[in-house]
């Protein structure tokens, strides 16, 4: 069987890499036109960075987001990174050292002596990996939700009620850049056409969401998680203000 072929790049690192990192002019052609705001990072142990794509003068670089991969995964001057790109803007990233072999991130820890910022914000993990858990501390007390889709999770508030955007993490963690519209499913089976608004941030405003909060009485204070299913489809779960405490949730 004939091997996907997918468009790739490596860079090896030198001062100045830790703040942005350039993407090889000949490579850009491979966004067709049109480089997205953002993209997403995959590092050897499978979680998905957010990372912001920025265009200076006739160059484009990994900028806002990087500064985080660069740190969780002790990147020093030296070290030779490959960059392979799936259909969407998502990148597998391969790390190797000076060593000429890949590089291992628990020992460059132990001989570096940082400190990794573990922020769950700042990075979403898919599910090649056990299911996603998220322990919520909410007005109702502790909602636990478990799933292998990426997902996120807010509290029902007079700004969400007419402005919900999904964050840019989750964007690129369901590959939903290029969306313009998406069905969310409420939680008695009801479908709802929404439509998507890319934010400068890129994150994607949910219109006619409204609707659905009505249609469904959502009260100030309720926790909402919205689940991607899939890159057309979002499954919305509400956890009413009163309700029984430590409720879990399994997709």
């Amino acid at each position: 069987m004939e091997l996907e072929e997918r468009p790739s790049f490596f860079k090896v690192l030198v001062d100045g890499f830790s703040q942005q990192l350039r993407i090889p002019r000949a490579f850009v052609k491979n966004f067709n036109g049109r480089v997205p705001r953002m993209c997403g990072l995959r590092g050897p142990c499978g979680n998905l960075w957010a990372v912001n794509l920025k265009e200076i003068k006739d160059r484009v670089v990994f900028h806002n987001g990087w500064q985080s991969f660069a740190k969780h995964h002790f990147l020093e001057v030296g070290d030779f990174l490959t960059f392979t790109k799936d259909d969407g803007s998502i990148f597998d990233v391969i790390i190797y050292d000076k060593s000429y072999c890949e590089k291992n991130v628990e020992a460059a820890k132990s001989r570096i002596g940082n400190v990794v910022d573990r922020t769950i914000n700042n990075h979403i993990i898919l599910g090649k990996r056990p299911a996603l858990d998220l322990v919520e501390e909410t007005s109702i007390g502790s909602i636990s939700f478990n799933s292998e889709n990426p997902f996120f999770t807010t509290i029902f508030t007079r700004y969400t009620r007419y402005d919900l955007r999904i964050p840019s993490k989750v964007v690129i963690a369901a590959g939903l850049m290029n969306n313009k519209t998406i069905m969310l499913q409420d939680p008695t089976g009801r479908s709802w056409s929404i439509k998507l608004n890319e934010t400068p941030r890129g994150q994607m405003r949910m219109e006619g969401w409204c609707n659905v909060c009505k249609e469904n009485q959502i009260s100030f204070g309720d926790t909402l998680v919205i689940e991607v299913v899939n890159h057309s489809v979002l499954q919305l779960h509400v956890y009413k203000v009163g309700a029984a405490l430590d409720v879990e949730t399994q997709s």
